[in-house]
């Protein structure tokens, strides 16, 4: 909740010469600076972002290094964010080719996947600027394929945050409530889900 925008964000004009208007080291660093375990190969729960090489077209699924970086590059939505840059390849956000990486999940072992599924958050007026026509253009994409994308998964999850801009931080208990009741209302699909393939009946949570 202590978040706020100057956090994540570095708007620098000149940053748009190189692809986007967040050149996004102040996200990088915040992460560094706030995780208890820095490399992927050391958190206590498996985490795989996924990021897309802009020179191949290929999505990546980061498993070694540093979580910081990999996060960074896997949410660099073009046009909004500068492209990453490490390990002689350049990376943006992996919603490009797959918004609910489901086939991911069942890669690296996965029983049962679900998904969440982030409705475009489009504005009720025109955008203001240059930076909002990339992210509500790009959201409109990720939209339309994560919709195909996310009948991989088992479950999906989706929270009710239309008319929210990615760069609003006021209304955040909103849309961490929005998560919650989403979450509470795919729990009997999640419980079917479960069931269906492990054979064990999860036990209904007390209230």
């Amino acid at each position: 909740m202590e978040v706020q925008e100057e956090d994540l964000f570095d708007y620098k004009a000149l940053a748009l010469l190189s692809g986007g208007l967040v050149k996004g080291e102040r996200l990088e660093a915040f992460l560094s600076r706030n995780l208890r375990h820095k490399t992927l190969e050391t958190l206590p729960v498996p985490f795989y972002p996924v990021a897309v090489d802009i020179r191949t077209g290929q999505a990546v699924v980061f498993e070694r290094g540093s979580v910081a970086q990999a996060v960074h590059a896997s949410c660099a939505i073009p046009g909004v964010f500068v492209p990453v840059q490490f390990g002689g390849a350049t990376y943006v956000d992996g919603g490009v080719l797959a918004p609910v990486p489901a086939d991911v999940a069942r890669q690296k072992g996965a029983e049962i996947v679900i998904g969440v599924a982030i409705p475009a958050g489009l504005p009720s007026g025109a955008p203001r600027n240059p930076v909002e026509v990339a992210f509500h253009s790009a959201m409109i994409m990720y939209q339309e394929i994560g919709r195909l994308r996310a009948a991989e998964a088992d479950v999906v999850v989706q929270p009710d945050v239309k008319g929210v801009a990615f760069d609003d931080f006021s209304q955040k208990k909103r849309l961490i409530e929005a998560g919650e009741a989403a979450a509470r209302a795919a729990l009997p699909a999640i419980r079917e889900a479960i069931a269906r393939k492990t054979r064990r009946v999860p036990v209904e949570a007390t209230p």
